[in-house]
């Protein structure tokens, strides 16, 4: 016989079991006395050495390990280096429960042929709960650091766009609620993603222990029911099934909710800045052609007060030179035909 093994070096394995003796709450106080007495007699070291002998009973009074008559009969030396622990507590097994399995298993590789590793495995899954993890090595190492980084980048992108109510190109597009109102509703987006479900752990007869994301509301469990209404039976794999389908549900769902709501103003003003653009160019084209015909009419005129000059000049130097005669009568076809572009112009 050798003492169990800790879980730390130097440590023993001794559990404390055995008969728990109290006082009732309501007892009357002329009682209690009594009950002092009774105690200390089942406690004394007599009675428990008695009982040592007769029954085998266990003592934690370490000094009957001392007793020549008690060291005939039980390994003193082992007994006494024993550390004795409370009876552990499990919320997944009765300790009873838990010890039958345990032996049972421990039995098979010790009387049967199942080989060390397998039994090692069974009694390592009574309390090990399998989840989905990243920093894990296995199969779903990768479907795990996928579905992180996804929630991780999407809920960082859905509380950086709120940046955006604090600027002002933005604020007209949000205006249909205050600046506290859209981080309310954001807010609740991503805390709705968490507490729509419940954490509800499935243990599992010879298998592997897990944890699902129950719903924790009657409209998903009734949508749900609609939707897989010919799943009927209760089997592990659709119950996987429903609350895979479920979480992405609620997740397609949120995040719709979160473009069509809070989403789409943000490319408002991409939208409008793109009219705006077709609109100054529009502008732009119309205010050439003006000013091309601004131009064209100016050159015409210009023109025409050259060729007004031109006529003075030339009426100045035909009557200094003395031909008075032969002017008068271009004087009067020039002013003829000065008056007829006039007309036409204006």
């Amino acid at each position: 016989m050798s003492v169990l093994p800790g879980y730390k070096e130097g440590v023993s394995g001794g559990i404390i079991a055995g008969y728990n003796i109290g006082i009732d709450g309501n007892i009357p106080k002329e009682k209690v006395d009594a009950c002092i007495t009774a105690f200390k007699y089942l406690s004394s070291k007599e009675i428990q050495r008695k009982y040592f002998l007769i029954e085998n009973i266990i003592s934690g009074i370490t000094s009957l390990y001392d007793d020549e008559e008690i060291c005939e009969n039980v390994p003193c030396e082992t007994m006494k280096k024993i550390q004795p622990i409370n009876r552990p507590s499990s919320k997944y097994y009765h300790f009873s429960d838990y010890v039958e399995k345990f032996e049972n298993y421990v039995y098979q590789y010790l009387y049967g042929n199942e080989a060390v590793e397998n039994v090692l495995e069974k009694i390592e899954d009574l309390t090990n709960i399998h989840r989905i993890s990243f920093t894990k090595k296995d199969l779903n190492n990768e479907l795990a650091l996928i579905i992180f980084i996804f929630v991780v980048t999407f809920s960082f992108l859905m509380v950086g766009s709120l940046s955006l109510l604090f600027v002002k190109k933005y604020e007209k597009y949000f205006s249909y609620m205050s600046k506290d109102s859209w981080i309310i509703l954001v807010c609740g987006l991503i805390i709705l993603i968490i507490k729509i479900f419940d954490v509800d752990l499935i243990m599992v007869e010879e298998g592997k222990n897990f944890e699902i994301c129950k719903l924790n509301n009657a409209f998903g469990a009734i949508l749900l029911g609609l939707i897989y209404i010919e799943w009927g039976r209760r089997t592990v794999v659709q119950d996987i099934h429903i609350h895979v389908i479920a979480i992405y549900i609620d997740i397609f769902s949120t995040t719709l909710f979160y473009i069509t709501t809070y989403g789409f103003r943000i490319y408002l003003p991409f939208y409008k800045m793109t009219e705006n653009d077709e609109d100054i160019l529009k502008m732009h084209t119309s205010s050439l052609s003006c000013s091309k015909s601004l131009e064209s009419d100016n050159e015409k005129k210009s023109f025409v007060l050259k060729l007004r000059d031109y006529h003075n000049q030339s009426m100045k130097s035909s009557i200094t030179n003395g031909y008075i005669s032969g002017i008068s009568s271009d004087i009067n076809n020039h002013e003829k035909i000065y008056a007829i572009i006039l007309i036409n112009i204006y």
